[in-house]
């Protein structure tokens, strides 16, 4: 009884040594996703005027031509230019100029392909623009963040976080 659980510990430990070894051979450095760093707008704001520009910034590189943000108005109607740019100086940095829409609560809506990694990231936050009592629509301190990943893509950032 001894014997077999030390031979199936011994071959479990084999196994991920082994894709240990594998992963680190072909010399593919492991990222995570794209995750936003710092909103501009913070998540939650309430401002007194409407920003010229909605920016975030993540933590790889964005692709260009498939990341964007969208920023929308209370009564669903976009608020931006349409216009999602990456940074010149920060890859990593992407923005959405807006027009001014009154105030009330703004969702902003992101994806982002990391241009490091190849992952899809999306997610969505909320500020409000005019007097804070009429910010009943905000939800307060609510971000989501939506990752996605294939099978080998989860396997090998286990691994790395394993190591």
């Amino acid at each position: 009884m001894l014997n077999t659980a030390y031979r199936i510990l011994n071959t479990a430990c084999s196994i991920v040594f082994g894709m240990l070894i594998f992963t680190a051979g072909h010399g593919a450095k492991v990222h995570a996703h794209a995750a936003p760093l710092v909103y501009e707008p913070a998540a939650s704001a309430v401002l007194t005027a409407m920003p010229d520009r909605v920016r975030i910034r993540f933590s790889e590189r964005a692709e260009p031509g498939v990341s964007e943000i969208a920023v929308y108005a209370q009564n669903g109607e976009r608020a931006d230019d349409g216009v999602s740019v990456i940074g010149d100086s920060d890859p990593r940095s992407v923005s959405v100029g807006l027009a001014n829409a009154g105030s009330g609560a703004f969702t902003v809506a992101w994806q982002v392909v990391s241009a490091d990694d190849g992952h899809f990231t999306k997610g969505a936050f909320a500020f409000f623009v005019g007097a804070a009592g009429g910010q009943t629509g905000l939800p307060q301190g609510r971000v989501t963040i939506d990752h996605q990943s294939d099978g080998p893509q989860a396997l090998a950032v286990w691994l790395e976080l394993l190591g």
